[in-house]
């Protein structure tokens, strides 16, 4: 059965003791616009959860000319969450792929500090696509074949990358920015299956080829909320584990339970620290 998460909040380092969080499908966001360090490392319990997804933090770039310098802050960086992978006992650490065309120049620079740091350290690749610049939507045609476009570029990441511990996170609320409806959606997340096991599952309060803003998934403010179904009855289908990234709006846990109920998903158990 597909399983519907969420963020699990990380002020509260006793909850990783418990026994419900040593099994549970759920992502976290440790660090998020800090530098990861030691200190907070220790301050979490020795744990087994193979099903954590580590969201890497927003103020490590990778592609760009300084990150494959040795004691890059980009090495540093993602060392520090390769130790915390081994504390938690999870191998699955998220990072965005480029979103301008500078990033996408340095591709195989960002590529080779992710093999050295963590890839070679056992750890899987989770690679999120995420909102392309102007510059990357133009050098890839994406408003005129927005599928052809995402293709092309996946299949030069893909070539490049590191098939054996590499998978791809698709954002819904990113594949509409890049243009696409829940059908689409579909045909390109079908076209990768085997390297998909995490989606999130986001709505988006902004158009088509622009930044995105999230929204819940079923939520009015999501401007595809009316081309859901087919995305969402895929997601379940597959037995994919779906998180939901919950940040501009709230709901009640009962609203998801509802939708969670609808589409046949397993809906992981109501704990306020849980972002929804």
């Amino acid at each position: 059965m597909a399983t519907l998460t969420f963020n699990l909040s990380t002020k509260n380092k006793k909850i990783f003791d418990e026994e419900y969080f040593q099994k549970e499908y759920y992502q976290i966001m440790p660090s998020t616009q800090r530098v990861l360090t030691m200190s907070t490392i220790d301050s979490y319990p020795q744990i087994n959860n193979p099903n954590i997804l580590i969201h890497m933090n927003y103020i490590t770039y990778v592609f760009n000319a300084k990150s494959i310098e040795n004691n890059s802050i980009a090495r540093r960086s993602l060392q520090m969450y390769n130790r915390l992978a081994d504390k938690l006992g999870t191998k699955n650490i998220l990072i965005h792929m480029p979103k301008s065309k500078k990033e996408f120049e340095y591709l195989k620079f960002g590529l080779q500090v992710i093999y050295d740091e963590l890839i070679s350290k056992g750890k899987t690749l989770q690679f999120e696509i995420v909102p392309w610049d102007k510059e990357l939507q133009e050098l890839f045609n994406l408003r005129d074949d927005p599928i052809k476009a995402i293709k092309r570029f996946l299949n030069i990441i893909i070539k490049n990358s590191f098939d054996k511990n590499f998978n791809i996170v698709f954002d819904t609320a990113h594949l509409h920015a890049l243009g696409l409806d829940g059908n689409s959606m579909c045909k390109l997340i079908d076209h990768y299956l085997k390297y998909v096991s995490y989606i999130h599952l986001n709505g988006n309060m902004n158009s088509m080829f622009t930044s995105d803003k999230h929204a819940i998934i079923f939520s009015n403010a999501n401007k595809f909320v009316n081309s859901i179904d087919p995305i969402v009855r895929y997601c379940s289908e597959h037995k994919l584990v779906c998180v939901m990234e919950i940040t501009q709006e709230r709901t009640k846990y009962e609203n998801y339970k509802i939708f969670a109920n609808r589409y046949g998903f397993r809906l992981v158990n109501d704990y306020s620290d849980f972002s929804y």
